[in-house]
């Protein structure tokens, strides 16, 4: 079954500005107002420690001696600390949940101080808007903001713009605003409010933190998690800073930690903030109050994604006991624990009881909320699904159809045959996994039960609203780390439409639904490079001042210096100190950087719309662009099906491969197999399996095209397809790799991330002139040269390869790189095949400082050295150069995957002559996180890269004859095929191990 969590079921914590007003100036009654001030005081002192009744008890008693004065003597002052203690009682109530008598205290005060000092009085104004903050908390979000507006209109009228009880109120609408689903709204007031306090308070407040802590909130109700998650890390910090331990807001914290952690699935991050949210609010509140209910909740949800269900039933049943105890059955807090529960019982497969509960939540949401909400939409969804479940499909798609409507208000129609339009939805992330599960439903009726084509073609339609909306969403994205989330979980949907296309095409021989199948695959492809490029390109060509192009270099290479930092802090003995300080600039700058983007979006608006112009390649324009000679071909690597598509100049093609248990191994076999030469009789049986399964069903129209160009997917990243066998080879140890049916022997090939990208590239003018032709890197690394001292990363992960490729080195000492003994030679015999119009940069000389500098306006760059990848953390993989000798040297070395994006080449030609630099985690719904992404944002047109650790000397044979062939003006794609066959045909090096691991991204 289809899960597309976007948003948890669990209770963020808001952070709602609150004013608890100090009692100040002289007593003009004497003994009695003495007394009354200290009763405030010590309330005071019992609110900031949370020991609310303490704090009541205290502003009670000063309140009723301050009206029975205010009485006697007819004095305003004394009315307005009459006032002022009623609001803080009030608040007191509010943070107890117990909100009937906070609204009492709190009316009762609106009405005196409008009585006795007029509406237009700053203290009249605390009262709407402390009560304004029960009404949220309500869920009265229309009274709400009434009372929020009122304190404004009163706090500008008497303080001006410029004052911090207007930035309170500016954060409290936005508040409001976010749970009415209008996040437009809200971050808008959260900006305002976050830059006044900025202006009057400086950074380090709590009341910055509560902004920067709904700012957060909002990003991940949008699905935008790195976002959030900078937010969150920042909020507690702060808190963490200026509040004692004991303090509620430092639970909260930590719930909103945990929220977003559970958002990302990573639920021992999510459990252990939790855990400290629980002991705080059980220390603070007791251990039957309802922050710890709602704590519960929330770890009832972490625990159940763990698989752990009878922990998490606990928690919910310890929560339900609660709120049953405080709100009695109709209150949304409960509706939210039957939600959570009959979700439970859905994971355990007892549906009638899922059902049960779901409609539980569905009744007291409806008469809390009414219909359309998008609260109501997430409850539908899991009736829809339980439905699916028990195989009640047209149940299924009506109830999909119902958790659409609750997202989208214009759209009444209950016609299951009719989708919105993508104007005014109150939540994408809820319309996404809506629009998805109907799609799905539909199909599945279709397949098992109705067989009416009409039912297949909504399917189809309602998976390209899908699609529309996840170009929509992405785009809206700010983080890249949000938009390859979204990819992630939006790539089951790319499947399933594919799938659906595909069933449409051979029910109907339609080419359309092939072309559609296409489309879909597509999207699912670098989607977030491919827009990466496009705003680098719309800022070359919207007229941006100079000026302003600078800045946002700037702020990029800022940024990049403090993530980088960052992460390598993340990977080795973390130093607190530093890390606050990386954390702080690097939110500083985040903030600039968005502010410049806003203001280029809003002042260029050509950069605006090149920025956001979303166009995936069409298989008519694919096919105008290829010669007659050439094929495209693109993989889509599903969970049981592989969908391959062929692209020649006369021709497309599709065909679905079915992806059976033993794919997988025979993919890991091959890839195994090219890191030990000793493996020959594994690769012989993977590599010939794998051609009959990936290439042979194509072959119909590709065989007569020469040049190949493949745009893989998944596990396919990692094939070089070019040493796939095209005949089968019986397994002996006496084979000659020589005389193998290697591929390449047929053809030349070459690679890219999408075909959209291809075609860029395809339609990307050639450049006329380069400064100069060649500029290539060899640290070296000798023992001699003191330039392999490596200072700053954990050195096990540091390895190189050997000739017999099946053991690797660890560095030579613990503490230098294994030296490179060919490729000085490797880059003297390159150049002099330029007949030396070009420069080397040796040893000491081929510093990271040097290749920044010294590489535009090269045509052919070339580096000669040590890749490493980190898988976990692809931001950490690198190239290492000459290490420094100065300790005031600006840079340490190496040159991280993060800095590739801040270069500024002009290359026709990148090769990366080192392990492994055309490897790296393979993401779903985006593709390979390898070092070459940044290359090519950073300007360069083809990219020469590795697959695997090989072997220095092998490399610099490769790369002498493939540039011997680019000399003599061969293509790119057909001077590396010349390289690797005249390998092949040198015992030495004639196994794949020594040859196959280069490729080309590019043309």
């Amino acid at each position: 079954m289809f899960h597309f969590h976007l948003r948890m079921n669990f209770i963020p914590l808001l952070m709602l500005t609150t004013s608890v007003m100090a009692q100040t100036g002289a007593s003009p009654a004497g003994e009695d107002t003495t007394f009354a001030n200290q009763y405030f005081a010590k309330a005071e002192k019992w609110a900031k420690e949370s020991k609310f009744d303490s704090a009541i008890f205290h502003y009670e008693n000063a309140g009723l001696i301050y009206e029975k004065l205010a009485t006697q003597l007819k004095t305003p002052t004394l009315w307005e600390r009459y006032i002022k203690s009623y609001n803080n009682i009030g608040e007191m109530f509010r943070r107890k949940n117990e909100l009937e008598r906070a609204k009492f205290y709190l009316n009762k005060a609106i009405a005196t101080g409008i009585k006795q000092l007029g509406e237009n009085h700053l203290e009249v104004a605390q009262s709407f808007h402390n009560l304004g903050n029960v009404y949220v908390t309500e869920s009265e979000l229309e009274k709400a903001l009434v009372h929020f507006n009122r304190a404004l209109t009163a706090r500008i009228r008497l303080l001006g713009e410029n004052h911090l009880e207007v930035a309170k109120s500016y954060n409290n609408i936005g508040v409001v605003y976010k749970e009415k689903y209008d996040y437009e709204n809200a971050l808008v007031y959260f900006n305002k409010s976050l830059a006044l306090k900025y202006k009057l308070q400086g950074e380090n407040t709590i009341d910055i933190a509560r902004t920067y802590n709904n700012i957060g909130d909002l990003y991940r109700l949008q699905g935008d998690f790195d976002m959030a998650l900078e937010f969150a890390k920042k909020t507690a910090a702060l808190k963490l800073k200026l509040l004692p331990a004991s303090h509620a807001e430092i639970g909260s914290a930590y719930v909103n930690l945990g929220n977003v952690y559970l958002e990302q699935n990573d639920l021992e991050l999510a459990l252990e903030n939790y855990q400290k949210a629980l002991e705080n609010a059980e220390k603070v509140f007791g251990e039957n109050s309802l922050p710890v209910a709602a704590i519960c909740g929330n770890m009832g949800l972490a625990l159940q994604h763990q698989g752990e269900y009878e922990p998490a039933m606990a928690n919910y049943q310890r929560a339900l006991t609660i709120l049953l105890k405080t709100y009695g059955e109709n209150h949304l807090e409960v509706a939210r624990n039957y939600y959570n529960t009959g979700e439970l019982y859905l994971l355990k497969g007892d549906y009638a009881k899922a059902l049960a509960h779901l409609a539980e939540a569905l009744s007291i949401r409806r008469q809390a909320l009414g219909e359309p909400h998008p609260i109501m939409s997430q409850v539908y969804r899991k009736m829809a699904e339980a439905y699916f479940e028990q195989k009640n499909f047209e149940q299924a798609v009506a109830a999909a159809h119902m958790a659409i409507m609750s997202v989208t208000p214009a759209f009444t129609d209950m016609n299951i045959y009719a989708n919105p339009p993508l104007q005014n939805i109150s939540s994408e992330v809820d319309l996404l996994p809506a629009l998805a599960q109907k799609a799905l439903n539909l199909e599945r009726w279709f397949s098992l039960k109705s067989h009416d084509r009409k039912a297949l073609q909504m399917s189809l339609s309602t998976y390209q609203l899908a699609a529309d909306l996840i170009d929509k969403m992405r785009r809206d994205h700010r983080a890249e780390g949000s938009k390859l989330f979204l990819g992630e979980r939006a790539s089951a949907i790319y499947e399933n439409a594919i799938r659906v296309a595909v069933l449409s095409y051979n029910l109907a021989k339609e080419i359309k639904y092939q072309k559609q199948a296409f489309a879909f695959a597509e999207k699912s492809k670098a989607a977030v490079l491919s827009q990466l490029l496009q705003e680098s390109q719309a800022k070359r060509f919207a007229g941006i001042p100079v000026d302003l192009l600078e800045k946002e270099k700037d702020l990029k290479i800022n940024l990049g210096f403090y993530e980088t930092e960052m992460e390598k802090q993340k990977a080795g003995k973390p130093d607190k100190a530093r890390q606050r300080q990386y954390q702080d600039r690097y939110f500083a700058l985040k903030r600039a950087q968005e502010k410049l983007n806003e203001q280029l979006e809003k002042s260029y608006p050509q950069y605006y719309a090149l920025k956001y112009k979303t166009s995936t390649a069409a298989i008519a324009e694919l096919q105008e662009s290829l010669d007659g000679q050439t094929a495209m071909v693109e993989y889509f690597s599903g969970e049981y099906t592989i969908f391959a598509f062929a692209v020649t100049r006369d021709g497309f093609d599709m065909v679905a491969i079915e992806k059976d248990s033993s794919f997988e191994a025979r993919a890991a076999s091959l890839i195994t197999s090219f890191k030990n030469v000793a493996a020959k009789n594994a690769y012989l049986q993977s590599a010939a399996d794998l051609y009959q399964i990936l290439v042979q069903p194509l072959a119909s129209r590709i065989d007569n095209k020469t040049k190949w160009v493949i745009i893989p997917d998944g596990e396919l990243h990692q094939i070089p397809f070019e040493a796939l066998l095209t005949e089968t080879v019986l397994p002996q140890s006496a084979a000659d790799y020589r005389t193998l049916p290697y591929l390449i022997k047929q053809r030349e090939i070459s690679y890219h991330y999408s075909a959209t990208l291809f075609l860029k590239s395809l339609r990307e003018p050639a450049r006329v002139s380069y400064a100069n032709l060649f500029a290539g890197f060899a640290p070296v690394f000798s023992e001699t040269a003191k330039n392999g001292m490596l200072f700053q990363l954990k050195l096990p992960e540091f390895t190189a390869a050997r000739p017999d490729a099946h053991r690797y080195l660890v560095t030579r000492d613990g503490k230098t790189l294994e030296e490179l003994k060919h490729s000085e030679q490797e880059l003297r015999e390159i150049l002099a095949v330029f007949f030396n119009r070009g420069r080397n940069y040796l040893y000491q000389e081929a510093s990271e400082e040097n290749f920044k500098k010294q590489t535009k306006g090269s045509k052919y760059v070339h580096v000669a050295t040590h890749g490493f990848i980190n898988n976990e953390n692809p931001k950490l993989s690198n190239l290492a150069f000459s290490q420094p000798q100065d300790a005031g040297t600006i840079e340490d070395g190496i040159l991280f995957s993060g800095e590739t994006y801040n270069l500024d080449l002009s290359a026709d030609l990148l090769v990366l002559s080192a392990c492994q630099t055309g490897a790296g985690q393979i993401v779903k719904g985006e593709g390979l996180m390898a070092l070459t992404r940044g290359f090519l944002y950073s300007g360069a047109r083809n990219i020469v890269a590795s697959l695997w650790k090989v072997y220095d000397q092998h490399t610099s044979l490769l790369m002498v004859e493939m540039y011997r062939q680019i000399a003599a003006g061969k293509s790119y794609s057909a001077a590396l095929r010349e390289a690797k066959l005249k390998m092949i045909t040198d015992p030495a090096t004639a196994a794949p191990q020594s040859w196959a691991s280069f490729v080309l991204i590019g043309k």
